[in-house]
C-alpha cells in the first residue's frame, strides 16, 4: 500500500529534471573539426628542456610529450587506479614515467625544469 508522500515524491522526481533542463538551458556545442589541445604542464615547456643538440623546438617537444604521455604515462595511471592507489601518487607516477620517456628520446631537463617538477616545494629566491 502506497502512502500519499510517496506519490508526491514520485511526481516531484519526474518533474524536477524538466525544470532543471529549462533553468540551465542547452549546453554550448563543442567546436567541431578540431581536437582539444592538450595543455602542457609548466615543467613540460621549452624553458625546462633541451634536446641533446642544445636546442629546443616546442613543436617537437609537444609531439614527444604527447607520445610519451600516451605510451608511458597513461598506462601507468590506469594500472595504479585499478590497484586503488591514491590520486596524488597516481599523478606523480604517471608524470615520472612521462619524464623518463622524454629522457629516452634525448631530451634533458634544465635546472629551471628541475625546480618546476611536480611534487617539489618551491624554493625561495637566493638572498641578494
Amino acid at each position: 500500500m502506497r502512502r500519499r508522500s510517496q506519490g508526491k515524491l514520485r511526481g516531484l522526481c519526474l518533474v524536477l529534471p524538466a525544470f532543471t533542463a529549462l533553468a540551465c538551458g542547452e549546453d554550448p556545442a563543442a567546436p567541431t573539426g578540431q581536437a582539444p589541445a592538450t595543455p602542457l604542464p609548466e615543467w613540460a615547456l621549452c624553458e625546462s628542456w633541451r634536446h641533446r643538440d642544445g636546442g629546443c623546438d616546442q613543436a617537437a617537444l609537444m609531439a614527444d610529450y604527447e607520445e610519451c604521455e600516451r605510451t608511458a604515462g597513461e598506462p601507468t595511471r590506469q594500472r595504479l587506479f585499478q590497484h586503488g592507489v591514491g590520486n596524488l601518487a597516481v599523478a606523480l607516477a604517471g608524470q615520472r614515467n612521462t619524464i623518463v620517456c622524454l629522457e629516452k628520446r634525448f631530451w634533458r631537463m634544465t635546472p629551471a625544469g628541475l625546480r618546476n617538477l611536480p611534487g617539489r616545494e618551491k624554493q625561495a629566491a637566493p638572498p641578494s
